[in-house]
């Protein structure tokens, strides 16, 4: 795997509730989408690309903040290529309160 960009690799756990899509990362819940949707999230907040094993562990590939996801979570950001060779195969999203 590479560490190109500065890629963030934690674990993140799924939320123990009813909502299957609900992640937590470090204390903030985020929700799960298929990686090339953040085209459709018009808004501020922050995302990670993700990639989830089939038992449901998730790696980090990168994290960051952005004021509007649709803009920056897309193949046009630089760690995209890098993250999907990782095996980017979710875009984990939390959007801004």
């Amino acid at each position: 795997m590479t560490t190109m960009w500065g890629a963030l690799r934690q674990a993140a756990d799924r939320r123990l509730s009813a909502d299957s899509d609900a992640v937590l990362i470090d204390g903030q819940r985020f929700i799960s989408l298929h990686h090339r949707d953040g085209a459709f999230l018009r808004g501020s907040g922050q995302f990670a690309f993700s990639r989830r094993a089939p038992d449901g562990e998730r790696t980090i590939l990168h994290m960051e903040r952005a004021s509007d996801i649709s803009l920056a979570a897309g193949p046009g950001h630089p760690a995209w290529s890098a993250a999907l060779s990782d095996g980017m195969n979710e875009l984990l999203v939390r959007l801004a309160d």
